[in-house]
């Protein structure tokens, strides 16, 4: 029986040892769309907002991009991205999509492929990206996009 304890004990210090020098990893933080939403109040994101394919979103407001300090991971994104994953829609009709400042606060919006949607009649600002769109089918018109930063933090 104290053989087993001790057995028990020592696998217990060497696990704990483990866990104490391994970093902490990033939690991805996002929220995602699933079903039709249509957003026309203004908002405040502090996250990534992830359309799924069975998601449609409508923005029709302002919506502000709040980040939070640079990652102290190497290689991950703190930057705040809207992402439409193959079959998801985003639409963006009159609408404003902006940083919190001009510190190149959010990467943007990202139509991955096999996704659909239209961004008409709205200004974007303050993005590293702006829109980036990957073998999908989308209208973009009458946009005012600018203020983009380069990823030096210099102006695109």
């Amino acid at each position: 029986m104290k053989k087993i304890f001790l057995n028990g004990l020592a696998s217990l210090t060497i696990l704990a040892a483990l866990l104490s020098i391994s970093p902490p990893l990033p939690v991805q933080a996002y929220s995602t769309i699933t079903d039709t939403q249509v957003w026309t109040t203004p908002q405040v994101i502090t996250s990534d907002i992830i359309v799924t394919g069975t998601g449609t979103l409508t923005i029709q407001t302002t919506l502000t991009m709040a980040c939070s300090d640079p990652s102290p991971y190497p290689g991950y994104n703190p930057k705040i991205e809207i992402i439409v994953l193959g079959g998801g829609t985003l639409n963006i009709e009159t609408a404003v999509l902006q940083g919190e400042s001009t510190g190149g606060c959010w990467q943007g919006v990202r139509y991955n492929d096999g996704s659909i949607g239209h961004v008409t009649g709205s200004e974007i600002r303050d993005a590293i990206t702006g829109i980036y769109v990957n073998n999908a089918a989308h209208e973009i018109s009458g946009n005012y996009i600018h203020d983009l930063i380069a990823n030096d933090g210099s102006e695109a």
